[in-house]
């Protein structure tokens, strides 16, 4: 599922067979260009969530990334570690 510019989220549910609560990230600077050969994602969210209402703030704070081009940029910009911690410090507050 396409979130917003740059950003995508490939999703499982209890219903798929998830047995624990996940979150995964794929980085690709240049962009992954999908089947329609418009759309590049530099950003991948693999989720995987047993429940479905315990991770909507998660859900949203992933779209702001495909909504603000400038995050997205800043974000890009980061070194490896540096995005790590900036995600992980975003996706805990």
């Amino acid at each position: 599922m396409i979130l917003g510019q740059g950003v995508a989220l490939a999703h499982a549910s209890k219903q798929s067979g998830v047995i624990r609560d996940g979150l995964g990230l794929l980085v690709n600077h240049p962009g992954i260009v999908f089947s329609d050969h418009q759309t590049r994602v530099n950003f991948l969210f693999c989720f995987a969530s047993r429940g479905v209402n315990e991770y909507i703030e998660l859900f949203n704070e992933i779209v702001k990334i495909g909504q603000d081009p400038s995050l997205r940029l800043r974000l890009l910009a980061m070194d490896e570690q540096t995005l790590f911690e900036t995600l992980c410090y975003k996706f805990s507050s």
